[in-house]
């Protein structure tokens, strides 16, 4: 047999079934990443994806020209020409310190947003320690300041202030500190279009007399006045820069804070770029996913969101993750910023997820780029926290009982709506539960002073797997089993002599057959 004359044909042989194994992966992902259409029936067939339900804790931050000023909330660039939405702290405090908006708009605060000490290895070594597992930043606030290096815009740190891609480095930190670590964006700026437009006749008169910039056609791109500038014109922009940045970054979530959406004119915008980043799925090899905040879309579409848990119920049968300001005043770094402490992030965390959601926790750097060391202190707390606790709350999923306590005293009735308040107001009797697997989890939210808790929900008449038995009971963090009883009254745990822990203390129960 001439075997030389066989070469060209095991060569035929293995090509064709190198080709027929690629035509069935291609196929594989195609039939993974279904094509969508810009239609909300289409979009709502997206699923989250389980990494995002299993990630629960997503990190990000405030950071922008507002940080320059650092004055009670980063909406400086709308409350300089509108005292009725916030009051007049900030207008009157900008023209003491900086002079009248016809000498000093707030345009004038980008000079001095350099960001001499940012350093993005450092922000994703810290965010890697936290314990989150998507992370990154606003990209773009209401103000329109972009963070990135755009093509749409003058207005970005790139051609103005820090000369650098702020945001573009940051991912690429993240990618490098964790190649795991999924990469959010936020997009803030589709309020950007009249946004520092006063319903206030009187002042917007003022205004036009005494020549504030606002109303300046040269900055009619940055300030997007409806007087300057037409709506289709901002329209078509804010459609470029997120696209964008879909494309030069490959984020895997998108969040979008306010704004008309689905509103008239608006909606088929929408749908093109909500569109345009669910098929980037075949691009990436990833599922995505896009944030709904207060259903600023199509109610059914992609994961809610709730400011602050703000009217959220106890109880619900979707994918959620409230996002939570590290300061329990502004979103951003003000002079006079007052932390949330520890406890209650964690305490709020270990909630959101018993019931089934996850957080989304926001930080405060200051205008130079430096993350504040009592910042860093509360997230290497929360990283230590979920190293010991984390098997309990990372891939699991909300179990039949969620709760024991009572509810009423975390709700905090502000007259525009209710808020989820934990402002160190958990005790022993207040217990969250989790699922993973056949693996039933109870967290204690404080440490019992007589050391023992008895948990009611988990009497001997509830019936909490096939065999409605416990095997064993042990804490998070310790390695020997500790010691239990189980009647009509609860489930009773004897707390070992010391804590693994600072914060809710993760109880892992084994039982027999099925849980339920």
């Amino acid at each position: 047999m001439n075997h030389n004359k066989l070469e060209p044909v095991r060569l035929l042989v293995v090509v064709w079934v190198l080709f027929c194994f690629s035509f069935v992966q291609a196929a594989e992902k195609k039939k993974q990443f279904p094509i969508y259409e810009p239609s909300w029936k289409s979009l709502n067939e997206h699923e989250t994806p389980e990494w995002l339900l299993d990630a629960k804790l997503g990190l990000y931050g405030h950071w922008g020209v507002y940080s320059i000023p650092a004055f009670k909330t980063e909406w400086d660039g709308r409350l300089l020409s509108d005292k009725q939405t916030r009051g007049d702290a900030v207008f009157n405090h900008h023209i003491e310190k900086y002079g009248k908006q016809s000498e000093f708009g707030y345009k004038d605060f980008i000079k001095d947003f350099k960001a001499k000490k940012f350093d993005p290895d450092e922000w994703a070594d810290i965010i890697v320690k936290s314990g989150a597992k998507y992370a990154g930043i606003t990209a773009v606030h209401h103000d329109g300041y972009c963070l990135w290096d755009s093509q749409y815009t003058r207005w970005d740190s790139m051609d103005t202030g820090p000369g650098r891609d702020l945001y573009g480095e940051l991912v690429a930190a993240i990618r490098k500190a964790d190649p795991d670590m999924k990469i959010l964006t936020c997009l803030h700026h589709y309020r950007t279009y009249g946004w520092v437009y006063t319903k206030d006749k009187e002042l917007l008169a003022q205004g036009k007399k005494e020549g504030w910039d606002i109303f300046d056609s040269e900055y009619s791109d940055f300030y997007r006045n409806p007087e300057t500038e037409p709506r289709d014109k901002f329209l078509q922009e804010w459609k470029n820069k997120v696209i964008e940045i879909v494309d030069n970054y490959e984020p895997d979530v998108l969040w979008f804070d306010g704004g008309s959406f689905n509103k008239g004119d608006n909606v088929p915008t929408t749908l093109e770029v909500l569109t345009y980043f669910y098929n980037t799925q075949n691009k990436k090899g990833s599922l995505v996913e896009v944030i709904n905040k207060k259903s600023n879309f199509d109610p059914d579409f992609g994961m809610r969101n709730f400011e602050k848990g703000g009217n959220r119920s106890p109880k619900t049968d979707f994918p959620w993750a409230d996002d939570l300001n590290i300061a329990n005043r502004a979103w951003c770094y003000t002079h006079d910023i007052n932390y949330r402490n520890p406890n209650q992030i964690v305490d709020g965390f270990v909630d959101r997820v018993s019931r089934g959601g996850g957080l989304m926790l926001s930080i405060s750097p200051k205008a130079e780029g430096v993350i504040p060391d009592e910042q860093k202190t509360i997230l290497l707390e929360l990283g230590n926290w979920l190293k010991i606790n984390g098997e309990g709350i990372y891939g699991t999923r909300k179990w039949k009982i969620e709760t024991e306590g009572p509810v009423e005293k975390l709700l905090k009735d502000t007259g525009a709506k209710t808020l989820w308040d934990f402002n160190d107001t958990c005790d022993s009797g207040d217990i969250r539960f989790t699922k993973k697997g056949n693996r039933l989890f109870a967290y204690v939210l404080a440490w019992p002073e007589n050391g023992e808790v008895l948990i009611k929900s988990l009497h001997s008449n509830e019936k909490i797997s096939a065999a409605n038995e416990i095997i064993r009971v042990k804490m998070l963090g310790v390695k020997e089993p500790l010691k239990w009883h189980r009647d009509k009254s609860g489930l009773k745990v004897i707390f070992p002599k010391e804590s693994p822990c600072k914060y809710a203390y993760g109880l892992e129960i084994d039982v027999k057959g099925d849980l339920l």
